[in-house]
């Protein structure tokens, strides 16, 4: 069973860059994800799959391509130039979502994409936790100006571009919500 863990966490971090460093190499192909994540109580990370990638199940685990970690402010990833979709919620309980019917956004190689505020909200009645739908702010002032502090070199060296996910339902909003 340990193996397999291992492997699922293997599987998932392919070729994406975390922790950036003024050292870490861009590849021209890559793109930065920039994003805020804040979620309730038991919530700990979403995972982020490729479009066309299965994200069922505990074995489609082993596809995610990068995860944004709850409630650690701005954070910034080199990733592959593609499209992707919110798979899972992640934490003391964890909700599946089919690229259908989730937020996803792309990203265009040699910039600096936002992609917005991820806020995933909880609630608990003595039972499980319960995961309210996921929302998405376009806080894109505030990013940018945590971007300039925690990754100077990042902003000086990408231009900062709107890359704000979309809903892929055809029955939820398409756009995402304005700064409370």
């Amino acid at each position: 069973m340990a193996a397999i863990g291992v492997a699922v966490f293997a599987a998932g971090c392919g070729t994406v860059k975390g922790n950036l460093t003024p050292a870490t190499a861009i590849d021209p192909t890559e793109g930065i994800v920039v994003s805020r994540t804040s979620c309730g109580s038991g919530i700990y990370k979403t995972e982020w799959y490729p479009a066309g990638v299965r994200s069922k199940g505990y074995f489609g685990a082993i596809n995610f391509a990068f995860v944004l970690g709850c409630n650690n402010g701005l954070l910034a990833y080199a990733v592959p130039e593609g499209t992707y979709f919110m798979g899972k919620v992640v934490g003391m309980t964890y909700l599946d979502y089919p690229e259908s019917d989730t937020w996803s956004f792309t990203v265009k190689a040699g910039q600096l994409n936002y992609v917005g505020d991820f806020v995933v909200p909880t609630t608990r009645d003595s039972g499980p936790i319960l995961v309210a739908p996921t929302r998405v702010y376009e806080r894109s002032a505030e990013a940018r100006q945590e971007l300039k502090a925690k990754y100077p070199w990042l902003a000086e060296r990408f231009e900062f571009v709107m890359a704000l996910a979309q809903r892929s339902s055809k029955d939820a909003p398409t756009q995402p919500a304005a700064t409370p």
